[in-house]
């Protein structure tokens, strides 16, 4: 007897390797993720302007369309964030801000031409439009309610501008592969049938990219994996509303079976183990003993090394 809807892993025609060059922006389910494959030394750049929610924020980003006027860079004392970028981007003064900026967009650009393999992570479809430019805006900034709009975003103008974008990025990059998944994070603070609308946008939005672009996009399942494969309060952290580290190790397990190949994986397992020798604390162990363990992971190092 069966009691849960298994997701089992698909193999993919697409392979992820150590020698990958990999982007992730969205949603904070990129870090999650993108946070595992960091430390078992994949070569992947996680949103370089922080967390972004929404496909609009995110399509901004790749088509430079970032507002750098007065009305959406905010000082807020002791540095200066903007409308358009989560709080973990922020610089000293609007000078240095747009200085950064410009900076970093060039070098997201030339990265993208670049790249092997861009996640996207889409988080909600639920956005707020600034008053003052009426422009949809990334993070309020914590700016009274009163200067934004919120408002459902319209699919035939996502299927329109994401097409758009994908096209401007495979002329750069034709080999360039776009991984689509939807945050299984739920954003219930506007509602469960708001959330449900939201996701059911989204996934919508993924299978017109996914249709459009057969040969390019794949879309992941992680959201699926959450709410038909888990589908448990107990893979949910105390909020309810983030998956918890099971359900994320869950998912990435999935993933790796789904795109790593087996010499992957046995660099993955090399990987942990040297992890998990530099994070050994030694209790009273001798100067010969602590030589020993450095030199065993030297050892190791250099197989890693010459493996990838």
């Amino acid at each position: 007897m069966k009691f849960r809807t298994e997701i089992k892993p698909i193999v993919r025609d697409l392979k992820v390797s150590h020698q990958s060059k990999i982007m992730a922006i969205g949603s904070c389910f990129v870090e999650n993720i993108g946070g595992i494959l960091k430390t078992q030394g994949f070569d992947i750049d996680m949103n370089p302007f922080g967390i972004l929610f929404n496909p609009i924020s995110i399509l901004n980003i790749l088509n430079e369309e970032i507002d750098l006027t007065e009305k959406h860079l905010i000082d807020k004392g002791t540095h200066v964030v903007s409308l358009d970028f989560h709080s973990k981007y922020h610089h000293p003064s609007k000078e240095k801000f747009r200085q950064a900026y410009a900076t970093d967009r060039v070098k997201l650009q030339n990265n993208l031409k670049n790249l092997d393999l861009l996640i996207l992570t889409f988080g909600t479809a639920w956005v707020y439009e600034y008053v003052e430019s009426k422009k949809t805006i990334a993070n309020c900034q914590k700016l009274n309610d009163r200067l934004f709009n919120k408002k459902l975003l319209d699919l035939n103008d996502l299927n329109s501008n994401y097409t758009q974008v994908l096209l401007k990025l495979l002329q750069g990059n034709p080999n360039l592969k776009i991984l689509l998944t939807v945050s299984p994070v739920r954003h219930i603070k506007d509602g469960i049938i708001e959330n449900s609308t939201s996701k059911a946008l989204l996934l919508m939005l993924c299978q017109h990219l996914k249709t459009s672009f057969p040969k390019q996009v794949i879309y992941y399942p992680s959201y699926e994996l959450v709410m038909d494969d888990l589908r448990d309060y107990r893979f949910y952290e105390a909020d309810l509303i983030h998956p918890n580290g099971q359900a994320i190790q869950y998912i990435y397990e999935n993933f790796s079976d789904s795109f790593f190949s087996d010499k992957t994986k046995q660099l993955v397992l090399l990987k942990k183990k040297l992890n998990a020798m530099k994070a050994h604390v030694f209790l009273n162990a001798s100067p010969a003993e602590i030589a020993l363990h450095h030199a065993k992971m030297d050892k190791l190092a250099l197989e890693i090394k010459n493996a990838v």
